[in-house]
């Protein structure tokens, strides 16, 4: 299969308690119950829902029928199913998962123009050049959060990996970066959100939103 981004807006949605202890496995409750901020749990839950159907879609597995694991750096995967290679995002009203068959990382963030204060601390000089002469710094910025941080986490080692520890930006709809083997595609298609996808594929993922009503619609995963 080609890689595919899978997208999901939770704005305006509640869940009910019942509901979610009918349809997600031990490990994703025992998670949700030491969240206590609502909007987190829906992004658990939605996450969840969004993966199991990626997994029945693309792969014609159930969820419920694989063993789940988490390795050394807290990324989890199927442990009976190399096979399925996926990576999760998600930030204010959106989530996101990449899939492919091949190692994957996305990035998915809500442009708020403070987070930009960090901007020097994850940028090599070159980055940091570009960012203090560009025309539009916040958008250059996200731009090249989303891409570093879908880096780490298609390495598996999330940001642990360290921002400024390699090059990449994008300069007039090009990737300028040192990192080899992988592949980087940037998407601007959420209005007030940034989203990047690094994977091994020369086929930048298309695009699946998915409306939560249709997730809701899935069976329980034991």
């Amino acid at each position: 299969m080609e890689p595919v981004l899978l997208l999901c807006s939770i704005a305006g949605k509640k869940i009910e308690q019942q509901k979610i202890i009918q349809q997600l496995p031990e490990h994703r409750l025992k998670k949700i119950r030491l969240m206590k901020c609502e909007k987190d749990k829906l992004r658990c839950f939605y996450s969840w829902k969004l993966l199991e159907y990626g997994i029945q879609h693309y792969f014609g597995l159930n969820c419920a029928d694989l063993q789940w694991n988490v390795d050394q750096h807290g990324k989890p995967y199927f442990q009976d199913a190399p096979q399925i290679q996926f990576n999760i995002s998600h930030s204010g009203d959106w989530i996101g998962i990449a899939l492919h068959q091949k190692p994957i990382g996305v990035d998915l963030q809500q442009i708020r123009p403070e987070k930009s204060r960090v901007a020097k601390r994850v940028m090599v000089p070159e980055e940091w050049n570009y960012y203090s002469f560009s025309g539009n710094p916040v958008d250059f910025f996200f731009t090249l959060w989303t891409l570093k941080e879908s880096y780490c986490k298609y390495q598996g080692e999330g940001i642990s990996l360290g921002l400024s520890q390699f090059m990449c930006y994008e300069d007039h709809g090009k990737i300028i970066t040192d990192c080899t083997g992988c592949q980087f595609y940037s998407y601007d298609d959420l209005p007030g959100y940034q989203v990047a996808v690094c994977c091994e594929s020369i086929q930048k993922p298309n695009i699946l939103v998915i409306n939560p009503k249709n997730l809701e619609r899935t069976g329980k995963n034991g």
